[in-house]
């Protein structure tokens, strides 16, 4: 650096010194002197700038490493897996990139937080996102807090900070208070497993499993290429077979894209395997690899891919946990510490594996095969419950660790805190509670998300309260409404049930209201529709008088007593009825509700969505389309804000507003809202509920199915009825409310087959729609009659289809009967199936010779229409069209067979 300054200062001098030595000014030599010192102090400036800047900047690297680490020709396989240094290209994430870009780039906030499972992409989000900002940014990642702020402040470029696990970070709340003070450009990017409440995000983006099956067969075959040319070997052959399932994220396509390569001379090709599988298999690549450096530091007892495991985990978990590895019992402890040195230099300091996937698995198989290697600790319970989230089939080790410990709460506590809520966890936890409400474990509250352990939790509190007692009455309901939230109808019911009778002794008006209204929700759910009428009807009898007399307190909860009696009266089939009393329910809440609350307004949208629903049930399609809207503009913006309040209700708005406009007869913006609508399902968590939410997603596939077939996309709605079949299916086999959705699947599903040129396999797929249909209305007689007539209408289609005609005929006559009561019952709804039904009669009418018989079902079509539609009607317009179709038709036929076309005079 000292040459460099000398030359500067050379070249500075000698040219001023040939300007001025040419001058005729006698003050010129003074000039030159002083000249040639300012030159000289201005380069030495530069120079200590220069210097102190390489200076800040190598401080800022060592603080915060950069995020680009630049792959090394002699990296480990799994290091290729990490997000730096992965070949592979970044998969279908160009909307979050844009949005990720945009955010940095902008000033609309200064934190953006990323969030979704192991191995969707957060840190390749991330990389990627480096990768293209401006060259006079530095991107680094943070190790510790301390002197992050000052290491940035000290240089003048622009900073991207990048944290990893996030959400696992007990000093995020210091990192974000130091950098609020920095001067300099900042930008904060969280990554985490879980949802974080970082209420200063300015974006965040929520990542979870992409693609179809043909793009994750192209990105293995992708992946596959990448891999083979870095390691300078053949590519396997392409796999053209399936890769994985519908959950696989883009790093279980990588790692058995990794196999692949690795064994490919294996004759089957690539094999499918679980991850658990696949990070097994690159454990023992890892460790060969490790095995084949020797190094004295290493003892031989300590090669196999076991013994390395038991290392690494106690390394990984705490190094006290060395002592409770029986294979080290008698290992001298400097030869542990080399041990520990020898791995440091292959995985790094501080010890971390990469992808960490592969770490999560080592210490779980270690810990199922040495159980005492953990440690009854707090530290060590994170650690496991962050694994879990990776590998959730491994959750016995958590819970036989809390049973093998006296001292159980904080542990429990540290689980609630940590662990991923799976459904298997929940319920290994719940048996650990015991049904005594004096028990410890009764006190470390489960939360909302373990609801098995906190139903347990709670039966022991039941149990424990006096038999005449508000207190007992409040836990029952809480109680009734958790069964429901495990479809555990019986026990809600049970609950509800002795809550009305606590209720009734107790004789607190109020109290016995609300027990009612649990009643009649846990019945309803139940399917015992009859009962939860007469729990409905009294619950609402008791809040108006209630509300009559003090408006502030009780008008909210006639609100929900009058929503839930809208939807009994809906599963009676009493559609005016429950019209009407979905209509009050918006009045009252929208009455008693501070419109512009966040907390309230999940109120007001669930009357508006029940109102939606009771509309389209009444035919009132266009007055639906604009409640959707409505529901869609209100929750617009809360969404972002709260997505766990609002996400599931604004997904439901934009599928039910596919199906209302489809109904309508707007099919291209249908099939719009209908794409929306399943997008938004894919992104929203399951949550607490979700049996229900997996029914909703699967009505938003059958919904874009339907769209599609209207819009002459059969192969493409096929799959759409696919998906919402296999997920109806599941949820049909435990809870048999949810056969009737399955039936209407099942219906298009074989009408989109007989489409398909497959009238036997549609045939076979209405048919059982037509049986289940039969069996639901046994429980509720009459509601689902007009299902079985449509279910039969596509019977007929496929009948007519393989040349059965009379079996057709035959069909459409039996249902004749029932297809007019319906129409009595609700015009708007039920005169376009019945003509649509009318029309095929006649067609089949025809095509057997019988043309007087098939004008003489039109001409009743005619007939049935005149009755029961006016000009006002909302399908007038769609009745003028129809009755102008008819005509024709029949003109046609009339002129074919050589009559006079009389018909047309009849017809106006």
């Amino acid at each position: 650096m000292s040459d460099v300054v000398g030359a500067i200062l050379l070249n500075t001098g000698a040219g001023v010194l040939t300007n001025i030595a040419t001058d005729d000014d006698p003050e010129a030599w003074a000039a030159l002197a002083l000249v040639t010192t300012v030159a000289a102090l201005v380069a030495l400036s530069l120079w200590r700038l220069r210097t102190q800047a390489d200076e800040n900047l190598i401080a800022r690297t060592g603080i915060l490493p950069e995020l680009l680490d630049p792959p090394r020709p002699s990296a480990e396989v799994v290091t290729w897996l990490s997000a730096a240094r992965c070949p592979a290209p970044l998969w279908s994430r160009r909307t979050e990139s844009a949005e990720l870009r945009d955010w940095c780039l902008g000033d609309r906030g200064w934190i953006a937080v990323v969030q979704g499972g192991s191995g969707v992409g957060k840190k390749r989000l991330a990389v990627e996102l480096a990768r293209t900002l401006p060259d006079e940014w530095y991107c680094g990642r943070v190790v510790s807090v301390s002197g992050v702020a000052a290491a940035i402040d000290a240089c003048p470029g622009p900073t991207l900070v990048v944290v990893t696990d996030a959400d696992r970070r007990t000093d995020l709340d210091e990192l974000i208070g130091s950098l609020r003070a920095v001067r300099t450009r900042v930008r904060l990017l969280l990554c985490a497993r879980t949802p974080m409440d970082i209420s200063a995000a300015a974006l965040v983006l929520r990542l979870g499993p992409i693609g179809t099956d043909n793009d994750r067969i192209r990105w293995f075959n992708e992946a596959t290429r990448a891999f083979a040319a870095v390691w300078r070997v053949p590519p396997p052959a392409m796999a053209r077979t399936r890769v994985g399932d519908d959950h696989d994220t883009p790093l279980d396509v990588l790692c058995r894209a990794v196999l692949a390569v690795l064994d490919r001379a294996d004759p089957r090709g690539p094999r499918t395997m679980s991850r658990t599988e696949l990070m097994t298999a690159l454990w023992r690549h890892t460790v060969d690899r490790w095995a084949a450096d020797p190094d004295l530091r290493l003892p031989a007892s300590l090669r196999g891919d076991h013994a390395l495991a038991e290392l690494v985990t106690a390394a990984l978990v705490t190094p006290s946990a060395l002592s409770r590895v029986p294979r080290l019992a008698t290992t001298s402890s400097d030869v542990l510490a080399g041990a520990v040195d020898w791995l440091r230099d292959r995985v790094g300091e501080p010890l971390r594996l990469a992808p960490r996937a592969l770490a999560d698995h080592v210490v779980l198989t270690t810990a199922s095969r040495v159980p005492t290697i953990i440690p009854p600790d707090e530290h060590a319970i994170e650690i496991l419950a962050n694994a879990l989230r990776t590998y959730p089939e491994h959750f016995p080790v958590l819970v036989d660790l809390l049973r093998s410990v006296p001292e159980r709460v904080p542990l429990l506590t540290a689980v609630f805190e940590h662990a991923s809520p799976t459904d298997g966890l929940d319920a290994a936890l719940a048996e650990l509670i015991p049904g005594r409400a004096d028990s410890a474990l009764v006190e470390a509250a489960a939360p909302d998300w373990f609801p098995r352990t906190r139903r347990a939790q709670l039966a022991a509190v039941v149990s424990g309260l006096p038999g005449r007692s508000s207190a007992l009455v409040d836990a029952l309901i809480e109680l009734s409404e958790l069964c429901t939230q495990l479809s555990d109808g019986h026990g809600a019911v049970r609950a509800a049930t002795r809550a009305v009778a606590v209720g009734r002794k107790i004789g607190e008006e109020a109290l016995i209201a609300r027990a009612l209204d649990a009643r009649a929700r846990a019945l309803l759910r139940r399917g015992e529709v009859a009962k939860a009428h007469v729990a409905a009807n009294e619950a609402t009898r008791r809040y108006r008088g209630l509300a009559a007399g003090m408006p502030a307190e009780f008008t909210l909860s006639l609100a929900a007593a009058v929503h839930v009696l809208a939807e009994v009266q809906a599963e009676l089939g009493q559609t005016r009825a429950a019209l009407t009393h979905a209509r009050e329910a918006v009045a009252l809440t929208m009455s008693a509700i501070d419109m512009d609350s966040l907390d309230q307004l999940p109120r007001l949208l669930a009357s508006l969505n029940s109102l939606g629903i009771r509309l389209h049930e009444s035919g009132l399609f266009a007055e639906a389309v604009a409640t959707w809207e409505r529901i869609i503009a209100r929750a617009a913006g809360p969404v972002a804000v709260r997505p766990d309040l609002f996400l599931t209700t604004f997904a439901a708005a934009q599928t039910n507003l596919a199906a209302d406009l489809g109904m309508a007869g707007r099919l291209d913006e249908a099939l719009a809202a209908a794409e929306a609508g399943v997008a938004t399902w894919k992104s929203a968590p399951l949550g607490l509920y979700r049996e229900m939410h997996l029914a909703n997603y699967a009505n938003a596939h059958f919904v874009l199915g339907s769209s599609r077939m209207a819009a002459g996309r059969v192969h493409e709605a096929g799959e759409m009825f696919d998906i919402a079949r296999t997920l109806q299916e599941r949820l049909a086999a435990q809870n048999p409310r949810y056969r009737p959705a399955l039936a209407k699947t099942l219906t298009m599903s074989g009408l989109m087959h007989t489409r398909a040129g497959r009238p036997a396999t549609g045939l076979a797929s209405a048919e059982k729609a037509v049986v289940l249909l039969r069996e639901a209305d046994k429980s509720t007689p009459g509601r689902h009659i007009p299902d079985v007539n449509r279910a039969f209408h596509v019977v007929a289609i496929c009948k007519a289809d393989a040349g059965e005609l009379r079996a057709a005929l035959m069909d459409l006559e039996n249902m004749r009967a029932d297809a007019l009561s319906l129409v009595r019952a609700n015009p708007l709804r039920n005169i376009p199936p019945y003509v649509n039904q009318c029309t095929l009669a006649a067609g089949l009418l025809r095509w057997l010779g019988d043309a007087g018989a098939a004008r003489r079902v039109l001409e009743h079509a005619l007939d049935v229409m005149r009755a029961h539609v006016d000009a006002s009607s909302s399908i007038a317009a769609e009745y003028a069209s129809v009755v102008d179709a008819i005509t024709r038709l029949v003109i046609e036929w009339e002129y074919a067979d050589g009559r006079v076309a009389s018909f047309a005079v009849k017809a106006e």
